[in-house]
């Protein structure tokens, strides 16, 4: 009797399994959302007293003071020293007399700033804003080079200021 056909079957099904279970990754860039509520309160501001944390988002409650935040970007493309592409931060803007502004900030494998970027909300107008950012050149292929974002989010005039989420993708 002879059992080749049946041990070549169940290898082509088992290698059929592999393929699907361990799909090849193609794709050039790598995009990531993050929600808000990843972000940490700037030195010296606490969670519940200075900057209130949410399930989607985080918030400067306060009716006095501006509340800045920081938050993480993971960085995944480790051999790539092509930088950022586009990223963004969604705010809300609670102030009629101040705005939001967020800076996106670009770090060697020694913690050396390279490169930093600016982006505010219309000062006039209260409401949910994209701030966007142009590339970021990493310039640096080591291991270690990393980024942050930092927002600042003003006083509460009119309801409380926000960040919702930020989206970045990695060259």
């Amino acid at each position: 009797m002879n059992k080749s056909p049946s041990i070549l079957l169940l290898a082509t099904i088992a290698a059929a399994i592999g393929i699907m279970a361990f799909p090849a990754v193609t794709s050039a860039t790598s995009d990531r959302v993050y929600g808000g509520n990843g972000c940490q309160p700037n030195f010296g501001y606490d969670y519940g007293t200075d900057v209130y944390l949410h399930a989607g988002y985080v918030r400067n409650g306060s009716a006095t003071n501006a509340r800045g935040v920081w938050c993480p970007v993971v960085r995944s493309e480790l051999s790539s020293a092509d930088g950022l592409d586009t990223s963004e931060v969604v705010v809300y803007d609670g102030s009629d007399n101040s705005a939001v502004w967020c800076g996106m900030y670009s770090y060697d494998s020694t913690g050396s700033l390279l490169r930093s970027e600016f982006e505010i909300t219309d000062n006039a107008t209260t409401g949910r804003e994209t701030l966007t950012f142009e590339s970021m050149d990493l310039s640096d292929s080591s291991d270690g080079g990393h980024y942050s974002i930092y927002c600042d989010m003003p006083r509460s005039d009119i309801t409380d200021s926000k960040v919702y989420f930020y989206r970045v993708r990695e060259n």
